[in-house]
């Protein structure tokens, strides 16, 4: 599941659990009628975009297994205390 989560990210630009809170808003998923096949994305919470500024999105954080929120929080969490050095 990691790798159509990462493909999600590198499209979007933004997370994958972003796009998973966004489409739910909306009542859709990922899937033809956004001209995205399901066995390569996915719109579940697990990755996160890593950019350079005036470069962009260069790279993804992935995570798989708990359930979406869980995945993003955990992303989150590790860059915040990366990120406090």
């Amino acid at each position: 599941m990691g790798a159509a989560q990462i493909n999600v990210v590198f499209h979007f630009h933004r997370s994958s659990y972003g796009i998973e809170l966004e489409h739910r808003r909306k009542g859709r998923t990922i899937g033809p009628e956004i001209g995205l096949d399901i066995r390569d994305f996915a719109d579940h919470g697990g990755s996160f975009p890593v950019r350079i500024t005036g470069t962009g999105v260069f790279a993804a954080i992935t995570v798989s297994g708990l359930a979406s929120a869980d995945d993003h929080g955990l992303i989150v969490t590790v860059l915040e205390e990366l990120l406090k050095g």
